[in-house]
């Protein structure tokens, strides 16, 4: 088993994150056979390595190819490039699916998150506070919801300036279908945006 699969497989992994997932990682890689044996060893639980070996092959060759595309990266939580402001919190993700420039992952930022069913109001002040701000080189950070989410990369994207999109699960990676109350054609609409 190669290292990104077993990063990709404990990307499934839902109760591992952060410290303990990277532990994991690195001693699995360092592993002469990855099995249900390993994973006990490694002290995961039996509905752990479960959730671990349920990626199946379509899957993984699915993902494969999108991380073969021009920037797209697994982004592991022991890698360098990590961003140390997100590993700072105790429930870190221990790795990323991230298509675009790492580098942005560094920058000054502001995270806006709003309701899905704003009014005229909020929808005003989010584009106008989100275009102020990444005008002014911050670059604006939210869920790629509908609502208020998508207001601010809207307004950012208005001040021609940089927007970040996190998703809590891999949308149009193969790896799983877009987040709860969110759309995969508005996912694929942003992405043709620029986000």
């Amino acid at each position: 088993m190669t290292p990104d699969e077993i990063w990709l497989r404990l990307m499934k992994v839902s109760s591992l994150y952060g410290d303990r997932m990277v532990e994991i990682a690195q001693r699995l890689c360092a592993a002469a056979s990855v099995d249900r044996e390993a994973l006990h060893a490694v002290g995961m639980t039996a509905a752990q390595a479960k959730l671990f070996f349920r990626l199946d092959e379509h899957e993984l060759d699915e993902t494969r190819r999108w991380l073969e595309q021009p920037d797209h990266h697994l982004l592991r939580g022991d890698d360098p490039r990590y961003p140390l402001r997100l590993k700072s919190i105790a429930d870190y993700p221990g790795a990323l699916l991230v298509s675009g420039g790492l580098a942005l992952l560094h920058s000054a930022q502001l995270a806006v998150i709003g309701s899905r069913s704003h009014s005229w109001y909020g929808a005003r002040w989010g584009k106008l506070f989100s275009e102020t701000l990444a005008h002014k080189g911050i670059t604006i950070t939210s869920g790629l919801a509908l609502g208020i989410d998508g207001v601010a990369h809207r307004g950012a994207l208005a001040a021609e300036g940089k927007t970040i999109a996190v998703l809590g699960q891999w949308a149009e990676s193969g790896l799983s279908a877009a987040p709860c109350n969110s759309r995969p054609a508005d996912h694929r609409q942003w992405r043709y945006a620029g986000i």
